[in-house]
């Protein structure tokens, strides 16, 4: 039993040890807030117009040490949050449709009224239409063809103006009320 016990560390150096530990833990965090809270200070005090790119941070070295890993997270989100506008103005250039003009016809080329009121499915064409460049002509036949064919049916015995595409919708809207009544 005296091998064991003498091999033991004793309890005044369990609580030495622990002390120091304890001490070095809060040094590191106390370091690291003071760090952290210069840089936010000084991120905050830049404007916009003069706001300089923070440093990338150097490669983690995935060493097991936190205050290395805390360090570089938080010096990697300042460098991330500073590189925002370049990152959107990236991802749209990467996945932005080249011609939104093409992209709002396909839009249009697949919207059709079916079970959709007529105000409903008005208003998703006119938020799309906007953008196709088609002339009024082509909006208003294209409107017309996709309306559901009980619209279209009713139209053709109607005596009000339907030659715009603004008369066309509302003469159609009335129809789906006075249906739906």
């Amino acid at each position: 039993m005296s091998n064991t016990s003498a091999n033991q560390p004793s309890t005044d150096q369990l609580l030495q040890a622990l002390v120091t530990s304890q001490t070095n833990l809060s040094n590191a965090v106390t370091q690291m807030v003071a760090s952290f809270n210069q840089i936010t200070a000084s991120a905050s005090a830049l404007t916009s117009s003069d706001q300089k790119l923070f440093q990338k941070p150097s490669v983690f070295t995935g060493k097991l040490d936190g205050t290395n890993a805390h360090q570089f997270l938080a010096a990697f989100s300042l460098y991330a949050q500073s590189q925002r506008v370049a990152l959107n103005r990236g991802f749209k250039l990467r996945f932005k449709m080249a011609d939104e003009a093409a992209d709002a016809k396909e839009q249009l080329h697949v919207l059709f009224q079916e079970k959709q009121l007529v105000a409903e499915y008005a208003a998703k064409f006119k938020k799309i239409m906007l953008r196709t460049g088609y002339s009024s002509a082509d909006l208003h036949d294209h409107f017309y063809e996709h309306l559901a064919a009980h619209i279209k049916d009713e139209l053709v015995y109607t005596d009000h103006k339907t030659d715009s595409l603004n008369q066309l919708i509302n003469v159609a809207n009335n129809l789906d009320v006075y249906i739906y009544q």
